[in-house]
């Protein structure tokens, strides 16, 4: 999944407030990866955090500043790594710590029911189309400035070749202009570009134990 369609901005802090319900640890070098986006149902934001502070130590600064006030907090070990959720209000606030050779490197995340906002760029958001039989594993959608993005990451039993023929037909009978359409000679990987007026799309196709794993990224603008 391309990260492109997010905007991102990197700060150096010292205890300051990145978001006036989390805070991050003295001088971190955090990044936002997405600050309003719409996953699973979910208004939710995600940053993340780099640190020469140990995953220890930085999982005992969010369990000193979620802990007393949470529903619910749970704090869980995974060899070096560290998962942290706190339950807050009808939020739930998750910090994911992962040990670098420089220190620590966490993504922090918010997930909470969507704002009248993001209820109304959810709804502008053009669908992609999938075919029949097709499931949906995840729903990513994203503005930033003029655009819209969907992102979807699918799953069906057709092949490659099946799928592309989809794509090329649903689209080009839609007035798409159908800029590019590949797959390889083992019929394990393919994609398909396509472009109408600022509308982009993207189908990437990967074939894993007898199931092909669909990610497709819709871009709209003046919606």
């Amino acid at each position: 999944m391309k990260s492109t369609y997010l905007y991102i901005l990197i700060f150096f802090l010292s205890g300051s407030s990145f978001a006036n319900d989390i805070t991050f640890p003295e001088n971190s070098n955090v990044s936002i990866i997405g600050d309003a986006l719409y996953i699973q149902g979910k208004e939710v934001a995600i940053w993340q955090l780099k640190t020469k502070q140990s995953v220890d130590q930085i999982a005992q600064y969010y369990k000193d500043e979620w802990e007393e006030t949470a529903d619910k907090f749970n704090l869980t070990k995974i060899n070096q790594d560290v998962i942290i959720n706190r339950a807050f209000n009808g939020v739930l606030y998750t910090a994911q710590l992962t040990k670098s050779y420089k220190g620590c490197i966490g993504i922090i995340s918010r997930s909470k029911e969507p704002s009248n906002k993001i209820k109304r760029i959810v709804q502008k958001t053009q669908k992609v189309s999938k075919p029949a039989g097709t499931t949906t594993l995840s729903e990513i959608i994203s503005k930033d400035g003029a655009k819209y993005s969907t992102t979807l990451v699918m799953e069906n039993h057709l092949s490659i070749n099946s799928n592309l023929q989809y794509y090329f037909n649903h689209y080009q009978e839609r007035g798409w202009v159908i800029n590019q359409t590949y797959a390889n000679k083992s019929g394990s990987e393919g994609h398909i570009l396509a472009k109408k007026g600022p509308a982009e799309l993207n189908v990437t196709f990967q074939k894993k134990r007898g199931k092909t794993f669909l990610t497709a990224v819709r871009v709209d603008a003046n919606i």
